[in-house]
C-alpha cells in the first residue's frame, strides 16, 4: 500500500513538473482592461497559427474586449478579440529597439533640422585706381561652407576667395583663407534679411612680371555688411566687404540651404 502511495506521489510530481514546463505565458498584471503576459521560450518558439490556442489557455475568464500584450526580450505582441469571428487577432508588434533607435533618429533630425550645413558661392567684385592708367577691376570666385549656431540668425563658416587678375604686364594671384560668422535680421513682412558679421582670414597674394617676383602674405580681419534674399532651396545675397588691410569689395553670391525651414 505504501509502494502504491509513494508511485502516485512521484506521479503527481513529474505530472506537476510537466504542466510547468508547458505553461506558455506567466500572467504578469491586469491594467484597465488590458492583460499583460510575459512569454516563455516555449510560446515564442510556437508557430504563429498556434499562438491564439496558447493565449486562451492562459485567459481564465472570458476574453470579452481587452487587450492582450504578450511581452518578451525587445518584442511586444499586441492582441485583441475580433467580435465578428470571435477569435484572437494580432493587431501591432512593437520592438523596443526599434522605437528607441526611431526617437534617437528624430531627435537627431530635429537638432540637424535646426543647424543645417549650407554652401556658398559668389564672386568678389574691387575696383582699383592706382594699378593702371584705366584702373583694374578685380575679380575673385568666393566660397563659404558652414552651419547655423542659429537657425535662420546666426551662421558660421570656412571661407576660401581666389583671384587671378594681369595688368600692365603683372599677374597676380590672391588666395585667402578664413573663418566668418553672420548675424541676420529676418524682415516679417518680407523675404529679406540684412546681416552684419565678421571673422578672421589669411591672405596670400603672388605678383609676378617679366622683370621681377614678389610675394607677400598678412592676416586681416574682413567686415561684412549686406542683405539676404530667401530664394528657393536658399537665398541670394549682396553686399560689402572691407578689412583693415584690403579695400571695399562688392560681394554677390548664392547660399545653398536645402535642409533649413527657411522662414
Amino acid at each position: 500500500m505504501k509502494k502504491t502511495y509513494l508511485i502516485l506521489i512521484i506521479l503527481f510530481v513529474i505530472r506537476s513538473v510537466s504542466a510547468q514546463d508547458a505553461t506558455y505565458l506567466k500572467q504578469s498584471s491586469v491594467e484597465k482592461g488590458i492583460i499583460i503576459f510575459e512569454a516563455t521560450e516555449l510560446y515564442i518558439n510556437l508557430p504563429e497559427a498556434e499562438k491564439p490556442f496558447a493565449i486562451r489557455m492562459a485567459l481564465s475568464n472570458d476574453i470579452n474586449n481587452d487587450i492582450i500584450v504578450i511581452d518578451y526580450g525587445h518584442t511586444r505582441e499586441m492582441w485583441r478579440k475580433d467580435a465578428v469571428e470571435n477569435k484572437l487577432v494580432r493587431f501591432d508588434t512593437l520592438n523596443i529597439n526599434k522605437l528607441d533607435l526611431q526617437r534617437f533618429m528624430k531627435k537627431r533630425s530635429e537638432k540637424f533640422m535646426a543647424h543645417p550645413w549650407f554652401f556658398n558661392i559668389g564672386l568678389n567684385y574691387m575696383f582699383s585706381e592706382d594699378v593702371s592708367e584705366d584702373g583694374l577691376l578685380s575679380v575673385y570666385i568666393n566660397t563659404r561652407v558652414g552651419f547655423f549656431l542659429l537657425l535662420n540668425k546666426w551662421d558660421l563658416a570656412a571661407s576660401f576667395t581666389l583671384g587671378v587678375n594681369d595688368a600692365n604686364g603683372v599677374e597676380t594671384t590672391a588666395v585667402s583663407i578664413g573663418l566668418i560668422s553672420k548675424y541676420y535680421f529676418p524682415l516679417k513682412t518680407m523675404p529679406l534679411s540684412p546681416y552684419v558679421g565678421g571673422g578672421i582670414s589669411y591672405n596670400f597674394r603672388s605678383m609676378y612680371s617679366e622683370y621681377s617676383e614678389t610675394e607677400d602674405s598678412y592676416v586681416d580681419l574682413p567686415i561684412n555688411l549686406g542683405v539676404s534674399w530667401r530664394l528657393g532651396p536658399g537665398s541670394l545675397d549682396a553686399g560689402i566687404q572691407f578689412g583693415l588691410k584690403t579695400d571695399f569689395m562688392t560681394v554677390i553670391g548664392y547660399t545653398f540651404c536645402p535642409w533649413a525651414n527657411r522662414r
